[in-house]
């Protein structure tokens, strides 16, 4: 992996360019004659945490034109400070470490008396030999009286929350260790900053224990097939 001075280097002139010219970074990419492998090594991300999913996003994110990489000036280290690409123009947010890749993708949507919002998040972790991923997304509607009430604690009852939740473990050749997915439904009986910390915990990569604390909610629950769609962002 580069130094991470040659990286922070690396992303402020593709930002510098891009901002300059008015190009995207692919087009940077195109005028250099760098493949998306040879960008990703040159910002330190690991192309072995990338599946086809991640791969098309990050993609998609380069020929956007207001996609730009962000980081903290006074990083040291991947291992605790996180690179991101980010399109506001695509409600996408690209992150990574050293050992770990999130992708989160969200979208909000009125009518006349509710708020409904839809994000999904894809996670990919290193695991010692084996490859971690954890898929879900949430649509959920918000009653906006009673979140504008309860602004600061987030401690309001949400109309509707459905959640689709697909785990797997497997090795770097591809093969498969353990593959699980879940459909969640429930209307009216749990706090949005109960569901805060639920998304926390798969933030985290801690699959079962979000899946043991929604089995205590008055919930249909039911397993899914791994290829049943998410809320489909990349089609969007």
């Amino acid at each position: 992996m580069k130094a991470i001075r040659d990286i922070k280097s690396t992303i402020t002139k593709i930002n510098n360019v891009c901002n300059f010219q008015g190009i995207t970074i692919f087009d940077y990419l195109i005028s250099k004659h760098l493949s998306v492998g040879e960008f990703c090594a040159s910002i330190g991300l690991d192309t072995s945490l990338l599946n086809d999913i991640s791969l098309h996003t990050l993609e998609t994110l380069l020929k956007d034109a207001t996609t730009r990489i962000y980081f903290n000036p006074s990083m040291t280290s991947l291992e605790s400070d996180e690179i991101s690409l980010y399109s506001p123009n695509l409600h996408i947010n690209f992150g990574f470490l050293k050992n770990i890749l999130k992708i989160i993708w969200d979208e909000t949507t009125k009518d006349f008396q509710y708020k409904k919002f839809a994000s999904e998040f894809m996670g990919t972790r290193k695991e010692k030999e084996n490859l971690a991923t954890i898929h879900f997304s949430s649509n959920l509607t918000i009653d906006p009286t009673l979140a504008k009430e309860r602004i600061l604690s987030n401690k309001y009852p949400l109309e509707h929350v459905e959640l689709k939740i697909r785990y797997t473990k497997h090795q770097s050749d591809g093969t498969i260790l353990d593959e699980q997915a879940f459909q969640i439904i429930i209307n009216h009986d749990m706090l949005y900053n109960d569901l805060e910390n639920i998304f926390r915990i798969l933030y985290n990569f801690n699959y079962q224990l979000a899946i043991n604390i929604l089995k205590l909610y008055p919930a249909s629950m039911k397993i899914i097939s791994n290829e049943v769609a998410m809320n489909n962002f990349l089609n969007r």
